[in-house]
């Protein structure tokens, strides 16, 4: 038996531990022994809207404790880090090999737990905007997850970046996870009527939830760029293979 969270709407988070049988891995998955997860806010709200015993979950770092029978994907021992689409709030799942991936010493559980949904949220955002050397990149919610994700790999691609906070300590936030240059401007309280008017017009269900990275329209003058557009991701549909959402993780955990 292990223990997982479930939904539970008698408890006072909706949420509860509860035991349950360890599972069972299909020729294709690793089993792993989970030692960090991470939460989204989709996840956290969805649950309210799902059944009783409903098992919530997508970010899971762990141990391989018994590799795929297909003989694919990382070894037994390895440190992984995988993506869900429900259960990873358990101390043990059984995940495809095409959803894991090693990761580097220089990382402890905690911090990789953090990247598979809003690191690659953060990186098919930007992707959407092309080549972004030379650009002006205009990302709202700067301290959110995605925010931070999209900020390190904006200023990666040599975009000059500009970025928004609620508040000074948040902004500081933004500054103090390296963002201290001088292609990095941080607006506190600032949103442009553009983007209002196109986050009113723009709706999503509650399954979906937006990524705010645009080009900047009513900044000052000197960081005014062109077209606006919002990423629309959605937890329960992926429009690319497990293999390549596999290597663009891969890719993350190297920046």
């Amino acid at each position: 038996m292990i223990r997982t969270i479930v939904v539970d709407p008698l408890a006072p988070s909706y949420l509860a531990f509860k035991e349950v049988d360890a599972p069972q891995a299909k020729p294709w998955e690793a089993l792993v022994q989970v030692k960090t997860v991470s939460l989204n806010r989709g996840e956290v709200k969805d649950a309210k809207d799902q059944e009783a015993s409903s098992r919530p979950g997508w970010d899971f770092a762990g141990i391989v404790i018994e590799p795929a029978k297909s003989g694919e994907g990382p070894q037994k021992g390895a440190r992984v880090v995988g993506l869900l689409p429900m259960g990873a709030w358990s101390e043990q799942v059984a995940a495809p090999v095409s959803m894991l991936a090693e990761i580097p010493e220089k990382l402890t559980f905690a911090e990789a737990a953090t990247l598979p949904v809003a690191g690659l949220t953060a990186l098919y955002a930007l992707r959407k905007g092309g080549m972004l050397l030379g650009k002006r990149i205009f990302i709202t919610g700067s301290t959110g997850g995605v925010g931070l994700f999209a900020h390190q790999l904006a200023a990666q691609s040599g975009a000059f970046v500009v970025g928004t906070a609620s508040t000074e300590e948040k902004a500081d936030l933004v500054r103090e996870a390296g963002f201290r240059r001088s292609n990095h401007w941080i607006f506190r309280n600032f949103i442009s009527p553009e983007i209002r008017a196109v986050r009113s017009d723009y709706r999503f269900s509650r399954r979906q939830y937006t990524v705010g990275v645009a080009a900047a329209a009513s900044a000052p003058r000197d960081l005014r760029c062109g077209r606006i557009f919002f990423f629309k991701y959605r937890n329960d549909r992926y429009d690319e293979s497990g293999d390549q959402r596999r290597k663009n993780l891969v890719w993350l955990l190297s920046r």
